[in-house]
């Protein structure tokens, strides 16, 4: 929960001037903010505290003031004036992030609970509270209440990349490879550059290995929907190629076989999934072989290859980098 809101004050802490009906000292706003971005609360809090004093109708001011307060575990001032701005009109995602991060901090749970659930009924495409609601779900251990809101989130944020994370370990945690690859693979690629890249890159393969080398769990899998079968059906085809072991060479040529499939069944027009327009688009470029590297190497082979192919890997990189991986909505299967 705090890192989200580390990375929510990173972002408005950085804004020179706030867009608000009531005028304000943008130097002084800026001195707190840069206070802030410094670890300096007790600076930050005086000063925010004079600018919501002396500007309590705009609504930024004050809500950095509330943020502010939250950091510096001064939670009586963050209810003082986090509680009334709930109630106004100007009221936003961000701030029932904060309000709920307070409650938590405070041990007032049936509160937290509340200002979420809140919070996503005034603002149902907010990806970072189901996110955050998930996670607090999970601390209380209620993992299937857990997995059920980070499955909202993804159906209706499906830019969010920490549902997909979450989900992901999740059903890493509980046997279920297949959605570990499914929504790794799209966590991947929305977050290509945070330390947990790597670690979901290592589930995914893990999950391969998983659902590869159990016949009857493969099966499963793919008769759980139209979806996991035009998925996976390919894989229990070509089954027998992993017989003298499930390597990332091997997974990547199946992949390909599946993509071929795909588009010779016309799946697209049935069950249209974005990765597989994504491996369309890799293909057409050439960088489709060194994406599977990447995806499935997380255990070393990736970097092997960089090292023998620093020309091609770094081609690559640079386009996936420059290429922002967009989900579009109305594709989601689990229900």
């Amino acid at each position: 929960m705090m890192r989200f809101l580390l990375l929510f004050g990173l972002q408005i802490m950085c804004i020179a001037s706030v867009s608000n009906a009531q005028a304000y000292d943008t130097v002084l706003y800026q001195k707190a903010n840069n206070f802030l971005m410094q670890g300096d609360y007790d600076n930050a809090l005086m000063l925010f505290k004079k600018l919501a004093t002396t500007t309590p109708a705009n609504y930024e001011v004050v809500k950095t003031y509330v943020y502010a307060s939250q950091l510096r575990s001064d939670f009586t001032t963050a209810l003082q004036y986090g509680e009334p701005l709930l109630k106004s009109a100007q009221a936003d995602d961000q701030l029932y992030q904060i309000m709920a991060a307070v409650y938590s901090s405070i041990g007032e749970n049936k509160k937290v609970e509340k200002t979420y659930k809140e919070g996503i009924q005034r603002f149902p495409n907010s990806g970072k509270l189901y996110a955050e609601l998930g996670e607090w779900y999970a601390s209380q251990k209620k993992e299937n209440v857990a997995i059920a809101t980070w499955e909202q989130g993804i159906a209706f944020a499906p830019q969010e990349a920490n549902n997909y994370y979450y989900a992901t370990k999740y059903y890493a945690t509980f046997n279920q490879p297949f959605w570990v690859i499914i929504y790794g693979e799209v966590f991947a690629n929305i977050d290509k550059l945070s330390n947990r890249n790597t670690e979901v890159r290592k589930l995914i393969i893990d999950a391969y290995k998983q659902l590869l080398s159990e016949p009857k769990l493969l099966q499963a899998a793919a008769a759980q929907s139209s979806f996991a079968q035009a998925q996976l059906t390919t894989f229990w085809e070509q089954r027998s190629r992993f017989n003298e072991g499930i390597t990332p060479e091997v997974i990547a040529q199946v992949r390909e076989l599946l993509l071929a499939d795909w588009q010779r069944n016309q799946y697209n027009n049935k069950t249209p999934w974005h990765i597989i327009n994504w491996w369309v688009t890799l293909q057409q470029q050439s960088y489709l072989a060194a994406y599977n590297k990447w995806l499935l190497g997380a255990y070393g082979s990736y970097e092997k290859w960089q090292q023998q192919y620093p020309t091609e890997a770094n081609n690559f990189w640079k386009w996936m980098r420059s290429n922002i991986y967009k989900v579009p909505p109305a594709q989601y299967y689990h229900k």
